[in-house]
């Protein structure tokens, strides 16, 4: 029933039933990680937690609780439970769908997460912008054992909309949540890290690109685009020696 369902639901909206392109990086890094399936309980306790709120909001507001009519508040309940539940499946299919929609997609170099159900988001994060990478639980997660990457960058993420075909850069934080191995995760980033030529300041390592004392090689250029900047460089200076006349150094 649910894949049925599924299956109506990503044709109906367009959305991708396959896992998100792989972000830049070797292929032999490839790496996908899915949420753990205690997510979902995770996420269920919240929406119950939040229909009983709807519900209560609902009979304080009808004044159900305070009705002098034992027949009319036995019909009123029943039909206030059949919708509830209601809400209930449909919340439910959500949570379900959205968990089977969430990637994260890790190589040597970049970082890519898709999330979401009605609107979704791809965000791709390249390494060398990685400010900060922290493990973070609260109580109620440590309950499910999950936790959730926290990833602050320097410059933002690209935030990729398939449904409406364009990307924004304006998100500076990256969070990968529902994960039962964060720790190990965590720990594979940093190794990345600690094997580029150019790091970003995660856990004590120095030398961010374009700051500091790092060598002009390491700075993220590729030799091609050294070659070519060096013949920039020398065409810049042929054409002051030519000019040289009329406009003096």
């Amino acid at each position: 029933m649910y894949d049925a369902f599924k299956e109506f639901f990503l044709y109906l909206f367009c959305a991708p039933a396959e896992p998100p392109a792989p972000p830049a990086g070797t292929h032999s890094s490839l790496r996908i990680f899915r949420a753990s399936r205690r997510f979902l309980d995770y996420q269920l306790v919240f929406l119950i937690l939040a229909l009983m709120v709807v519900a209560a909001a609902f009979l304080a507001g009808t004044g159900l609780v305070f009705t002098r009519s034992a027949t009319l508040a036995g019909l009123t309940a029943f039909w206030l439970i059949c919708f509830w539940i209601l809400l209930l499946m449909a919340g439910w299919f959500l949570i379900r769908l959205e968990y089977d929609m969430r990637y994260y997609i890790v190589t040597d170099r970049s970082l890519r997460i898709r999330r979401g159900v009605w609107t979704i988001v791809e965000q791709t994060l390249s390494f060398i912008n990685i400010q900060n990478i922290t493990v973070e639980q609260g109580p109620l997660e440590r309950f499910f054992g999950i936790a959730r990457i926290v990833i602050d960058t320097a410059g933002g993420g690209i935030v990729a909309q398939p449904q409406q075909g364009m990307a924004v850069k304006n998100h500076h934080r990256a969070i990968m949540a529902g994960l039962d191995n964060a720790q190990e995760i965590r720990d594979l980033i940093v190794n990345y890290l600690k094997s580029m030529p150019q790091v970003s300041g995660v856990d004590g390592h120095e030398g961010i690109p374009g700051i500091g004392k790092t060598p002009f090689g390491a700075r993220g250029f590729s030799e091609r685009e050294i070659e070519i900047l060096r013949e920039i460089r020398d065409e810049v200076k042929f054409l002051r020696g030519f000019m040289a006349p009329e406009f003096p150094r």
